[in-house]
């Protein structure tokens, strides 16, 4: 059977239309692709910070940009769009934000003692911390401020770090 060239071109469009719409995976809105690019550019600016060294001043400053980029991308986001690297930025987030305020109990506790000891005694957050840090239940207050908050940007980072790789795997 031969087929005329408008049969022929009929059939060949409707087939690539029936193969690219039946393609894994959804389309996510540009605006929203956009915006999640430009949090993980500020989280990982944030996360590299973390990682050489970064000031009280300088940490809060880049982790209210960081909040204010996801907060853009998580109105926007897509309801069957990876919700596992959603829920692991969201998570490291909270541990950021968790580390700005248990560093901001430790400079306002450094200033009102002349030899103040490294020791963070809060309990709330020290429960706070517990839920991200599982041994840290275990001990008896005081524990270590600057112990804490570094464990804390280490599991942060990691969670960071499998979101991006979720993101940027080719499953949903």
């Amino acid at each position: 059977m031969i087929l005329s060239m408008p049969k022929f071109c009929f059939i060949l469009c409707a087939f690539v239309l029936i193969v690219s719409c039946s393609r894994p995976g959804t389309k996510v809105p540009a605006k929203f692709q956009r915006d999640l690019e430009q949090f993980i550019a500020d989280a990982t600016r944030l996360n590299a910070l973390t990682e050489q060294g970064v000031n009280y001043s300088d940490f809060g400053n880049q982790l209210a940009t960081v909040s204010a980029a996801f907060t853009i991308a998580d109105a926007e986001w897509p309801s069957k769009h990876k919700g596992l690297a959603r829920l692991q930025f969201r998570t490291a987030l909270d541990q950021w934000k968790l580390v700005y305020r248990i560093w901001h109990a430790q400079i306002d506790h450094d200033a009102r003692f002349v030899h103040s000891p490294d020791e963070l005694t809060d309990p709330q957050l020290i429960s706070a911390a517990s839920a991200y840090l599982p041994d840290l239940a275990k001990k008896e207050p005081p524990v270590g401020y600057r112990s804490v908050t570094r464990a804390l940007m280490r599991t942060a980072a990691r969670d960071f770090s499998s979101a991006v790789a979720e993101i940027n795997s080719t499953t949903k």
